[in-house]
C-alpha cells in the first residue's frame, strides 16, 4: 500500500512540474506574440510599456527557465513544438510563431485535461 501511495504521489508531483513548465512555455510564447503585435500595429507605447516591464534581461531570465522546465518535465511532442518555435523565434517567422503557437496550446489543452497523463 505505501509503494502505491509513493507512486500517486510521484504522478501527482510531476504532473504538477509538467504543468507549471507548461505554463512558462505558454507565457513566454504570450509575451513574444504580443510585442510582435505591438511592432505590427505601430503601438509603440504599448510595445514600450511591455519592454519596459519585461526589459531583454527578464525575457532572457524567463525564456531559459520555461525552457529548462519544458525540457525537463514535457512530452516529447509538446518539446518538439517548442524546438520548432525556437527556430520560427529566431528566424522572426511571426507567421510560423503564430501557428506554432496555436498548436502548442491545443496539445499542452489535451495534455493537461487527459487524466491518463502524468
Amino acid at each position: 500500500m505505501l509503494v502505491l501511495t509513493q507512486q500517486a504521489e510521484r504522478r501527482a508531483r510531476l504532473w504538477q512540474e509538467r504543468r507549471e513548465a507548461y505554463f512558462g512555455a505558454l507565457r513566454v510564447i504570450d509575451l513574444d506574440l504580443r510585442r510582435e503585435r505591438y511592432k505590427e500595429l505601430g503601438q509603440l507605447n504599448k510595445l514600450y510599456e511591455v519592454e519596459g516591464h519585461w526589459t531583454k534581461v527578464k525575457r532572457v531570465e524567463l525564456t531559459t527557465e520555461a525552457a529548462t522546465a519544458l525540457w525537463a518535465f514535457g512530452s516529447d511532442p509538446v518539446r518538439e513544438l517548442a524546438a520548432h518555435w525556437i527556430t520560427a523565434s529566431d528566424a522572426d517567422d511571426v507567421t510560423e510563431m503564430r501557428r506554432i503557437a496555436l498548436e502548442f496550446r491545443a496539445a499542452v489543452r489535451r495534455e493537461l485535461q487527459d487524466p491518463t497523463r502524468g
